[in-house]
């Protein structure tokens, strides 16, 4: 669930979520996926947080298996975590990783991103 603290009004057109996912190679290294992007969606109808304080997301994402050649250029890759990112005019207002600390890797996977 994604809920609002307080009573301030919550524009929704200046929300937005990241999501990192996360894969552990067969040599142990941590890497972002390879996959493509997550599909968000949220689950309550047009989030504002006036009727609750909670709205609800889903995020799906999608590993295909890997061909030869995919294998060969990036090993074999399962599932390790996530880092989320509730953004709000620009900024981080919440952060949610598993495991807790995986939120430090987005310092060396991603070069531009909001920070708190």
């Amino acid at each position: 669930p994604v809920i609002a603290v307080g009573d301030a009004p919550v524009d929704r057109a200046k929300v937005e979520l990241q999501l990192y996912l996360f894969e552990q190679q067969d040599d142990g290294q941590i890497d972002v996926t390879t996959a493509d992007s997550p599909t968000v969606e949220w689950i309550s109808v047009l989030p504002d947080w006036k009727e609750s304080k909670t709205e609800h997301l889903r995020a799906t994402w999608l590993r295909p298996p890997f061909g030869a050649a995919e294998t060969k250029a990036y090993g074999k890759r399962k599932y390790y975590g996530y880092v989320a990112r509730l953004i709000y005019e620009g900024r981080v207002v919440d952060e949610s990783a598993s495991p807790p600390n995986l939120n430090r890797c987005l310092y060396y996977f991603t070069n531009v991103f909001p920070r708190r």
